[in-house]
């Protein structure tokens, strides 16, 4: 292979990251070593032979090889960032989240990063600091319905109701169809206390989709907190003829419902 050293680690480049497209990940990783020799100060071969390390497995070497990447540039984003989701995906976590950081830090625009970032913070416990990072999503893209109702789902995990009920709400500006936010904001209101919302809400999400059982059992379970032990049987029958397994999970409340439906009954007829 003829040319400068410059050249040919370039074509050995090329040719190693058409082999680990293709799997073929061993052979691949003989090329970029050929290539590291040649150019050592080139974080893009390290960078891709930790991906090809760490598809067959081979972790502890693919870090080496990303953090070696990243002592050549600090600031080379792409090892950075999938450096992050190793760690992420042996549960690392708190690793991950370092170098999802320094990934977000050399590249403000890098949504994925902010996502694993966010969702590493969660699994930790950092909600507000997970809150955080989802916003910067949205800075980025601001019609990702879906970050919304992360950042909604986190606001009420930690309490943040008003905060919830605003993102699910601008999640539905994007979204206006979906019964599954609808069923997420009437928990919501649910939570406030506002039982006459949280049911007009789910039978919304039941008219837009009555195929999803936990709308009615949601909704049931608004009835029996409202003290409307029958239409929570009615509700309980409806979600457990959509889904029979709910019955094995939620047979407890359901028997409950049930007695006190029959006892109030019982006065009526008195």
């Amino acid at each position: 292979m003829g040319g400068s050293k410059h050249e040919i680690a370039s074509k050995l480049l090329a040719k190693a990251n058409r082999l680990s497209s293709g799997g073929s990940f061993e052979k691949s990783i003989k090329l970029y070593l050929d290539a590291a020799k040649l150019t050592p100060k080139n974080p893009q071969i390290y960078s891709r032979m930790g991906a090809a390390l760490a598809n067959i497995e081979r972790n502890d070497e693919a870090i080496a090889s990303y953090k070696k990447a990243l002592s050549i540039d600090p600031t080379y984003s792409d090892a950075a960032y999938e450096l992050a989701l190793l760690f992420q995906n042996l549960n690392r976590t708190k690793e991950s989240v370092e170098y999802f950081s320094l990934a977000t830090k050399f590249y403000p625009s890098h949504t994925n990063a902010y996502i694993g970032l966010a969702q590493a913070l969660t699994s930790l416990g950092n909600v507000q600091t997970a809150i955080k990072a989802y916003e910067k999503v949205l800075i980025i893209n601001p019609t990702n319905s879906e970050i919304r109702q992360e950042i909604a789902s986190l606001s009420a995990r930690a309490g943040d109701y008003e905060k919830a009920e605003v993102y699910y709400k601008s999640a539905l500006v994007i979204t206006p169809h979906d019964a599954h936010i609808l069923g997420n904001l009437a928990l919501v209101y649910k939570l406030q206390k506002d039982l006459k919302k949280a049911e007009s809400t789910l039978k919304k999400a039941i008219k837009l989709n009555p195929n999803l059982p936990h709308l009615n059992y949601t909704l049931a379970v608004v009835y029996r907190e409202d003290g409307k032990a029958g239409l929570a049987v009615d509700q309980l029958n409806i979600a457990y003829k959509k889904d029979p397994s709910l019955k094995e999970e939620y047979g407890q409340i359901f028997d409950q419902l049930a007695n006190t439906n029959l006892r109030k009954t019982g006065e009526r007829a008195d």
